[in-house]
């Protein structure tokens, strides 16, 4: 490409934006009339008028500004803020779950064991009878059984001993009757004479080897 053709190509573009730049700046102004030129009042102003000129003209240029200037022409009046008087209050928060410490729930509760099934029930059932049969069985049994013989009672009462140390004698009342009973002598055919002390003998069972002797104390009737 030439420098001539670069040359007319540059210009071409300068003409281009210069129409676009007319198109929008002039011609809008050229048909929209000619500006009204304002008129001043003849006379002195009063400073309400230049107060309520310089409003008007404050709120034709800024709209945010058409409250303080209405508030200055009608003689608003402004009061001081008293902060002695104002109430304080501080907030309070009661915290509750922190949430930066670790919550672990507590385990499920067991479930219920399981109830016994209808084979078991019978089963127990049957047994309950069968312990009762037993039972009165044996309270049957005890009842027919003849009572067990038990050893007579004895009626004799110690008095004391008297002789040589190798050869005793113990002496034993029953009502008024007095008996000088020697080591192995049988009384009454039931008691047989095993033991003497100075105070007690024992006697012991003849019809009844298996029971234990009887020990009487001095001045004690059997029983």
């Amino acid at each position: 490409m030439s420098s001539e053709r670069r040359t007319k190509l540059l210009l071409l573009g300068l003409g281009v934006l210069f129409a676009l730049f007319a198109w929008q700046r002039i011609v809008p102004r050229l048909f929209s009339g000619e500006p009204k030129v304002a008129t001043e009042p003849s006379g002195p102003r009063s400073v309400e008028q230049m107060l309520a000129e310089d409003g008007s003209a404050a709120n034709a240029r800024s709209p945010r500004r058409r409250g303080a200037a209405s508030s200055v022409a009608t003689g608003t009046r402004f009061v001081a803020l008293q902060l002695d008087k104002l109430d304080p209050r501080t907030a309070s928060y009661e915290g509750g779950r922190n949430p930066f410490a670790f919550y672990l729930p507590p385990p499920p509760p067991p479930p219920p064991p399981p109830g016994p099934t209808a084979e078991e029930l019978e089963a127990l059932r049957r047994a309950q009878e069968e312990a009762a049969a037993r039972a009165a069985a044996e309270a049957l049994a005890r009842a027919n059984q003849p009572p067990v013989p038990q050893p007579p009672p004895i009626p004799y009462t110690y008095l004391g001993r008297f002789g040589p140390r190798s050869r005793p004698i113990a002496v034993l009342t029953v009502g008024e009757e007095i008996h000088n009973v020697l080591l192995g002598d049988v009384l009454d055919d039931k008691f047989r004479l095993v033991a003497i002390g100075m105070e007690s003998v024992e006697l012991e069972y003849v019809d009844f080897p298996d029971v234990p002797a009887a020990r009487l104390p001095v001045g004690t009737e059997g029983t």
